[in-house]
């Protein structure tokens, strides 16, 4: 126990008749007249309570716009948490969504592939197929011109032993017959091999690289940095100035550096992006000023409602020791 505490006298509750005992009592005072300021009167706790009650009136007004400016500032800091909270889940969410992309085009392309593959070796086969037919038709041209010979030679033999529709005249007649049935065929077989090959090349060159789909496929996987090891993406608008010399131009001139407004620019994965960084920690930072500004706005709260709870008191107290109401 402190000395302060061994000091102390033992409370005593307050007599009903207070105002009513000893020379200094309520009623001694009311011989007196206050006039119309009772702070003027003789009681001074009458007046003491007043002017605490004025005061806290007046602090009161100061903590009642503390705890508005709090609670503006708690609103906006929350408006701006939400926002952050929003750019954050939506920047996350694309950069699952670019991931899915990146999935996809490694299924696409090793489907490509395979076509790609199939189309290269139709391409040989045809062009084999072709060869083959080409050979097939060179060789019935031979036998066709060696036939012809074979002609002009029988033309000075014996007719007599050579007749015409008999015997091996008439087989060799229809020989001829035959060849001639095939090599009608030549021209439209070789037009439609050659419009396969043309066909098989087309398709080729429209899957593979370095022109077609796959190459397609192969740059947008590139360019959403699949792979993941792209520590500097390009920069579209850096590469656009380099290309004209923008490069040693004055920041903010027409065709400088500045002048490419697409902002913010995106690299893959969003994740890994700075702008989504950025994003992420002006989150985190967001929440933390939501807090603090939570625990200020609840002080101001508290030291408001202490200071309207005092008010209330002294309010009470004043009316009960108003000299007015008493002398009456």
């Amino acid at each position: 126990m402190s000395s302060n505490d061994k000091n102390c006298k033992k409370y005593e509750p307050i007599p009903a008749n207070w105002d009513q005992v000893g020379k200094n009592s309520v009623a001694s005072c009311c011989l007196k007249d206050p006039g119309e300021d009772p702070g003027k009167g003789c009681d001074c706790c009458y007046d003491s309570w007043s002017d605490q009650l004025k005061k806290k009136q007046d602090e009161f007004g100061r903590k009642s716009e503390e705890a508005i400016q709090a609670k503006a500032k708690l609103d906006f800091s929350k408006g701006r948490r939400d926002g952050f909270k929003k750019w954050q889940d939506g920047l996350l969410q694309l950069d699952e969504q670019s991931k899915d992309i990146c999935s996809q085009f490694s299924l696409i392309i090793s489907q490509v592939d395979k076509i790609c593959n199939n189309s290269g070796y139709t391409v040989k086969a045809v062009e084999i197929l072709f060869c083959m037919i080409r050979d097939f038709y060179s060789q019935l041209d031979k036998i066709n011109a060696k036939y012809e010979s074979l002609q002009n030679c029988i033309k000075y033999l014996d007719k007599s032993i050579m007749v015409p529709g008999q015997g091996f005249m008439k087989c060799l007649e229809s020989y001829k017959a035959s060849l001639d049935v095939v090599l009608k065929t030549k021209e439209d077989i070789i037009r439609q091999i050659m419009d396969i090959i043309r066909l098989a090349n087309m398709v080729h060159e429209d899957v593979c690289t370095p022109f077609g789909l796959s190459c397609i496929l192969e740059e947008w996987q590139c360019r959403l940095n699949c792979a993941g090891d792209d520590e500097q993406p390009c920069d579209p608008c850096k590469e656009k100035n380099d290309d004209k010399g923008g490069a040693g131009q004055t920041p903010g001139t027409p065709g400088g550096y500045d002048s490419c407004e697409i902002m913010p620019q995106f690299s893959f994965p969003v994740a890994d992006n700075k702008y989504t960084q950025w994003v992420i920690n002006r989150y985190k930072k967001s929440v933390d000023e939501v807090n603090t500004d939570s625990q200020n706005y609840l002080n101001a709260s508290k030291d408001k409602e202490a200071i309207a709870s005092c008010i209330s008191s002294l309010k009470d107290a004043v009316t009960i020791t108003d000299p007015k109401g008493r002398c009456s």
